[in-house]
């Protein structure tokens, strides 16, 4: 992060007491939105021609100086089924960010799925910029006709640009990055054919210090 540190001080003083610019805009980015790291959806695709629309309900936690917080989440997606290996998804995640992925299973027979699932994720700040980069991959470990336990494990990264200042009366100029990493556990439990749940797990790790070494995420999704 390239930042201009008094006007960055005097403004986080304001904002956020003793947490980082930093921290603030990888929080934001996290907690207001995303990019969510709940997938929705298991390693294997929607079948060809199909769309699934589901939606979900969680929170994210974390730790930091001030204390340990707690921010919710609300998201909803469609996933179109374009071939038998592949679909994509378009996710919009509390009401402010974008996201499309590419699901591509590399392995797929009736009791295992593995699959890559690159993703991008968009949220304009007003201010800065903030684009997420993922690759997930997902293993679907266990597959019966009304349940399915899905792992997974991702790399991604954070870019921030600089399109406007946070405050009219701040000068603060941004432009950087931070990479991510995270792990999950997921489950789809079918509870009659209108309705399916999709509880999830995350924890997601900055390999940067941004003054929280850890944030969780859960959430209880639902196929529609």
């Amino acid at each position: 992060m390239f930042l201009r540190k008094e006007s960055m001080k005097n403004a986080i003083f304001r904002r956020k007491g003793t947490r980082s610019l930093l921290l603030t805009l990888f929080l934001v980015g996290l907690l207001s939105g995303c990019p969510s790291v709940n997938t929705l959806h298991p390693a294997r695709p929607v079948p060809v021609d199909k769309v699934e629309y589901s939606g979900g309900l969680g929170v994210y936690t974390f730790d930091d100086d001030l204390g340990s917080t707690t921010l919710p989440l609300v998201e909803a997606q469609a996933r179109w089924g374009l071939g038998e290996q592949y679909d994509a998804g378009l996710k919009v995640t509390s009401f402010s960010m974008i996201q499309a992925d590419l699901n591509y299973a590399l392995i797929l027979n009736e009791e295992f799925a593995l699959s890559v699932d690159p993703t991008i994720a968009f949220l304009p700040l007003g201010g800065p910029l903030a684009t997420y980069l993922w690759l997930p991959v997902l293993a679907d470990v266990y597959t019966s006709e009304k349940l399915t336990l899905t792992l997974s494990g991702r790399v991604g990264h954070l870019f921030l640009s600089d399109s406007g200042n946070l405050d009219d009366d701040d000068d603060i100029g941004l432009d950087g990055a931070t990479g991510l990493w995270g792990i999950g556990i997921g489950m789809r439990h079918r509870l009659s054919d209108k309705l399916t749940l999709m509880p999830e797990l995350h924890a997601v790790f900055p390999t940067e210090d941004v003054g929280a070494d850890v944030l969780y995420s859960f959430s209880v999704g639902f196929l529609f």
